[in-house]
């Protein structure tokens, strides 16, 4: 991980929306394009009964999929000329893409991680003084916390779940009475099949995706926590940074699954995956010199999620930042401000927290 040129510690934004900003915006909006296809369906399903008719299918999937991929199609195409704009001018503004130009903060053009390379090679300036002593590397690689606890609301999975409950019981709403008292000479049969068939399709792949998830890693961690009784053990992520900060330590170490499970106990910090009987990574509290609370943009099928993150410093001088997001106890979502107290707290109990 060595640099030929020297190294910039911060670029001129070029002008306009950052890859960033504009890839997070897209993202939030197809769930827009994505509802107005299903009402639009819906509307023409519904307009079609009411005269007497049955919807042509043919029509309905092109109400579907014409504004869907072209959404997609378009998405794509600014995306890729922003980061083109970007990558120009020698860096890029998204997380877990490009890693062969510099990334900088989508605000203030700061490196927050080298070309080639996901350990941030701290910049050749001085400290930024900030009263809390933090150290510049963790500030500049996850953003400060506002102290040595992290700060926010409680996790999602709770509201997400609401959520999905309400939307299923709107739908229901507008089925039901279309059932109870159809418009004159309207045939709702088709109209309610269409509905109960997109709800029971939806509440069929929402229980598999999240109930899967949340079996798989009660599994996980129960196994890890009758290996480590004595050990507060939760579920991270493997990262590109993670993985060159233990590859700058130890060199090869053995293989990780993109889900980590992390016990943290007298023994130090311990890397397992899936139920093996051992874990794959040790981190002794020797090496550990302090743990940061931090945030971290985490790259999942090219979106990016900022997580709350345990940013442990390693090796001489603490000069590796080896960051472990924190998941909710279910694995479902990025853990809330509650939780990834609760495994701070396990860090603070053997190293100092700063």
């Amino acid at each position: 991980m060595t640099d030929t040129a020297p190294q910039r510690t911060q670029y001129d934004l070029v002008p306009g929306m950052t890859a960033y900003r504009l890839n997070a915006i897209l993202k939030r909006a197809q769930f827009g394009v994505y509802a107005a296809a299903i009402a639009a369906v819906v509307w023409y399903v519904f307009a079609q009964s009411t005269r007497g008719g049955s919807a042509d299918r043919i029509v309905t999937y092109l109400i579907v999929l014409v504004p869907v991929l072209t959404w997609i199609t378009i998405s794509i195409l600014l995306v890729r000329r922003r980061d083109a704009a970007e990558t120009a001018a020698g860096y890029t503004t998204r997380a877990g893409v490009l890693h062969q130009f510099d990334q900088v903060d989508p605000l203030t053009g700061v490196v927050i991680r080298r070309a080639g390379s996901a350990v941030l090679t701290k910049p050749g300036r001085p400290a930024t003084g900030d009263a809390t002593g933090l150290s510049a590397g963790a500030v500049l690689n996850g953003g400060s916390s506002g102290g040595v606890r992290f700060d926010g609301r409680s996790g999602k999975t709770g509201a997400m779940l609401i959520g999905i409950v309400v939307v299923v019981a709107v739908t229901l709403v507008v089925a039901i009475p279309l059932i109870a008292a159809p418009p004159d000479g309207a045939d709702t049969g088709f109209v309610l099949a269409v509905l109960l068939l997109v709800l029971g399709l939806t509440a069929v792949l929402i229980a598999a995706v999240y109930g899967g998830i949340a079996l798989r890693t009660r599994q996980k961690t129960t196994a890890v926590a009758r290996r480590r009784p004595d050990a507060f053990v939760f579920l991270s992520r493997r990262t590109p940074e993670l993985q060159d900060a233990l590859e700058e330590l130890m060199g090869k170490y053995p293989s990780l699954g993109q889900s980590v499970t992390v016990s943290v106990g007298p023994l130090g910090v311990e890397l397992w995956r899936g139920s093996a009987d051992e874990p794959r990574v040790v981190l002794p509290w020797s090496a550990i010199g302090h743990v940061h609370p931090g945030r971290l943009l985490v790259a999942i099928n090219n979106r990016e999620f900022p997580a709350r993150t345990i940013h442990i410093f390693l090796a001489d001088g603490a000069r590796l930042d080896a960051p472990l997001p924190v998941y909710g106890r279910h694995g479902i979502t990025v853990a809330g401000a509650d939780r990834a107290n609760q495994v701070l707290d396990a860090f603070r109990r053997y190293t100092m927290v700063a």
